[in-house]
Order: C-alpha cells, then sequence, then structure tokens
C-alpha cells in the first residue's frame, strides 16, 4: 500500500489530483510510522503472556487517538447573515455588456487567441458555480448534514477546475480579466422573482438549473471538447477536460438526488419544475438580449456576425453529441434525457463514450 502511495504521488497532476494527493501527504507519514513501530513490536514479541502488554499498549494508543471533544452536526451551522445577490470580482476587470453574448471566439481549435477566449468563458463558469454551491449550504442549515457534505466538495472541486482552466490559460500567455469577464450565470441563477428569497424553492431552482441542467449539458460537452482537443493535438486541455468531466457526473448526481429530496420521488414532478425554472430563466435572458439589442444595435449586430463566421469556420451548427453513459451514471432517467433532447439541447448522433 505504501508503494502504491509513493507511485501515485510521483506520477499524479498536483491541481487535478489535489484532493487524493492532499490526503496521501496526510496520512504516509502516519502510515509509515505505525508499520516501523509495529515492526519494531512485534520483533519483541515472543509468545503466550509476553503478547499482553503488547495487546494493553494498543489499546491504550487507540484510546488515545480516540479522545477528543464531540461536536453535534446540528452546533456547527449557523443561520446565514447576508445574501449575495451579485458576483463580486476584483476592480478594474472590463466586465461584458449586460445582454451581450460575451466572448465570441471564431475558431476555439486552430487561433490561440480564440482558445484563450474560450478557456476564460470557462473560467468564468467555473467561478459562479463554486459561488453558487457554496451559497446553497451557508444559506441553507435547515438541509441535511449531507447535503452540506456534497456542496463542500463540489465548492472544492469547482475551485480545482478554476485552477487547471487558469493555468491552461497561463500557459497560452493569457491571464484572468484580460478579456471581458461575464459574471451573469451567478447573477441570473442566484435568485428568482417567483421564489421567495432564502426559501427552498429557490435553492430547488438553483439545483434544478445549474447542477441538473447545466451540468448535465456539461457531461456533453466536456466529452466532446476532450475528443476534439485530442484530435487537435491540445493534449493539455484534453487531459483537464478529462478532469473535470468526471467530477461533472457527481455534481450532476448530487443536484438530482437532492432536487429529488425537496421534491419527492414523482419524476414528473421535477420535469414539470425544471421546465418552470427554466422558462423562467430563459425569459430573463431573452428580456436582457432585447434590451441589448435596443441600446446597442451595431454591437449586436457584429456578435451575429460573429456566430456566422464560427459556423461557417466549423462547417455548419455545431452539434452537441448526448454522453448517455455519463448521463445514466449521474442518474438521469430517461425522461430527464427525452426532456433535454425536446428542448433541442443535445443530438443523438453519438450515444456512446
Amino acid at each position: 500500500m505504501i508503494g502504491l502511495y509513493r507511485q501515485h504521488l510521483a506520477s499524479a497532476d498536483p491541481v487535478g489530483d489535489r484532493s487524493s494527493l492532499h490526503l496521501i501527504n496526510r496520512i504516509l507519514p502516519d502510515v509509515e510510522a505505525q508499520l516501523k513501530w509495529a515492526e519494531t513490536a512485534l520483533r519483541q514479541i515472543k509468545t503466550g503472556p509476553e503478547l499482553a502488554p503488547f495487546l494493553g499498549e494498543l489499546e491504550t494508543l487507540w484510546e488515545v487517538r480516540g479522545n477528543g471533544p464531540e461536536l453535534l452536526w446540528a452546533e456547527s451551522l449557523w443561520q446565514p447573515l447576508d445574501r449575495v445577490t451579485a458576483a463580486f470580482r476584483p476592480e478594474g476587470l472590463a466586465h461584458s455588456t449586460p445582454g451581450s453574448l460575451g466572448l465570441l471566439p471564431v475558431d476555439v481549435i486552430g487561433e490561440p487567441r480564440d482558445v484563450a477566449m474560450f478557456l476564460h468563458s470557462d473560467l468564468d463558469e467555473e467561478y459562479a458555480t463554486l459561488e453558487l454551491i457554496a451559497r446553497n449550504s451557508y444559506e441553507h442549515p435547515e438541509m441535511p448534514w449531507q447535503f452540506h457534505l456534497d456542496m463542500a466538495r463540489q465548492a472544492s472541486d469547482e475551485s480545482r477546475h478554476a485552477l487547471l482552466v487558469s493555468r491552461l490559460l497561463e500557459d497560452r500567455g493569457y491571464r484572468y480579466g484580460d478579456f471581458p469577464i461575464n459574471p451573469t450565470s451567478y447573477d441570473a441563477l442566484y435568485q428568482f422573482e417567483p421564489c421567495e428569497p432564502g426559501s427552498q424553492k429557490e435553492i430547488l431552482w438553483r439545483m434544478l438549473i445549474r447542477q441538473t441542467f447545466m451540468e448535465g449539458l456539461a457531461l456533453d460537452s466536456f466529452a466532446n471538447e476532450v475528443r476534439k482537443r485530442e484530435a487537435a493535438g491540445q493534449h493539455d486541455i484534453a487531459h483537464a477536460f478529462d478532469y473535470i468531466l468526471r467530477d461533472e457526473v457527481f455534481h450532476a448526481e448530487s443536484g438530482l438526488r437532492w432536487c429529488k429530496h425537496l421534491l419527492g420521488d414523482d419524476p414528473f414532478v421535477r420535469l414539470q419544475e425544471r421546465y418552470e425554472a427554466w422558462n423562467y430563466f430563459t425569459s430573463l435572458l431573452m428580456a436582457a438580449r432585447f434590451r441589448f439589442a435596443e441600446t446597442h444595435p451595431e454591437l449586436a449586430m457584429g456578435e451575429l456576425v460573429a456566430i456566422q463566421q464560427g459556423r461557417q469556420r466549423r462547417g455548419g451548427k455545431p452539434e452537441w453529441p448526448l454522453n448517455r453513459t455519463a448521463r445514466v451514471q449521474a442518474g438521469f432517467s430517461e425522461e430527464d434525457i427525452r426532456q433535454v433532447l425536446d428542448w433541442g439541447y443535445a443530438t443523438v448522433k453519438h450515444t456512446k463514450e
């Protein structure tokens, strides 16, 4: 086991495997010390009554190791002190105009600047998800303890994803803020007019949209990106996205599980609630887009031209192959999958990953 630990330490990615590296670095010295102590103690043991002192010493060590104050889980949580309805970012960063489509790279495979813009947009999403998931836990101490553990795990995952994508950007000579940032995902998913602020319906809509819909789309898109980046020789991006894809399975599964906790077992109730949440969310985006087009008609037309140029460069409208394997692993039902297909956000050209 110690040999396997050391082998993993030597070969693991310092960011992608951060969780396992942190765990092994914490326990490996303890395991090595235990082994050394056991080898010494066992060499001193003969037979019969001489075993008793050894067992007594072992029992004493075990009792000491387990000592410590106990804390009830309810005592470790507290009522939230505030709400944060808009994402905060460092001063001096340029923001995308509300209602704009943000960064629109034309060739995300061949042009280095366009690749950086693509990564920059993904970094926006990693930050937004990290913040939303952390708020989910902080604002809802009434949820079960396992919920908070799941949110903490996902927040940790999202921070690691952000580090991975930041590293990819920096390796290409860019940093976060070199392009206009777009925190819309946080701002639009934090609260909803039909939901009472701080209510379980509010957190339900957040999870339905972000974790069961958008994270579901991430299962499709990251699998597709891994294939494309490998084919293009961008192995570092493919490597990072493979790490992210594996985490997204848990994120979607967690969202589905806790939505079920709030809604009950009827899958059609979940479908209807997701429809209502997504319909409201997209109506806000469309209203913002309409205002942008009215006040910035030249910029809006320029964005449409950029989209058309991208399609021409790719040879047509981009496809989003459905990653059925990962979706089933995450717990999506056939009804869930049919919903995303009916809404036109994925195709079934490829179904195996």
